[in-house]
């Protein structure tokens, strides 16, 4: 009984939290879609009027959003379902087209997070304790999945991947480079399995 009441609370919070992203003019949500699950982090200071999530028509999501950049972008088409324990990473920006399925425990982020060079990220955690954080030295690029894909559960899709029409990916592959439309991938890095058209 505990356990539901405090479910009910955390999804309240939740939703008070996103219609006041959605008064200032960060989240914009379509026409029968349900966020109610829909947990949205900010790293940054956000700026009004900024529409740094925007959400489509009849698209359901029970994922986490994290915004790292007060310039990130994140669009989602119509009818779209992103299932739980899935977290979209955003420090430039994520597309996600129409008619995608995600299931549930992926990981999509358009950056590295961290300088690759040691002498770049040694203070981090000393930073972070100061709330701040130096994005100078960290490679970013956006991640578009287009129309119709299929994401299987514990993947992980990384920096400048584009998933193209209709392509699926088996759970827990690993995309490090784009996928070509129509085709299945799987593994660690993702290769394709074979063409998934008629």
């Amino acid at each position: 009984m505990l356990e539901r009441i405090v479910v009910y609370y955390l999804k309240k919070r939740r939703i008070a939290r996103n219609n006041k992203l959605i008064r200032k003019g960060i989240l914009k949500v379509g026409q029968n879609s349900d966020i109610s699950n829909l947990e949205i982090s900010v790293a940054t200071n956000l700026i009004r009027d900024s529409l740094n999530v925007v959400i489509g028509d009849d698209t359901i999501l029970n994922c986490k959003i994290v915004i790292y950049n007060s310039e990130a972008k994140i669009i989602i088409g119509n009818r779209v379902y992103i299932g739980p324990q899935t977290t979209l990473f955003c420090n430039c920006g994520i597309t996600i087209e129409d008619d995608i399925l995600f299931s549930w425990g992926i990981t999509v982020i358009d950056t590295n997070a961290h300088p690759i060079k040691f002498e770049d990220r040694k203070m981090d955690v000393l930073n972070w304790k100061k709330g701040i954080k130096n994005w100078t030295n960290i490679k970013s690029a956006p991640v578009i999945i287009r129309s119709g894909a299929w994401i299987g559960f514990n993947s992980i899709i990384t920096k400048g991947v584009i998933v193209e029409n209709e392509a699926i990916i088996s759970c827990g592959t690993v995309v490090i480079k784009n996928v070509p439309a129509h085709s299945i991938v799987g593994g660690n890095p993702a290769v394709e399995i074979k063409k998934n058209r008629e």
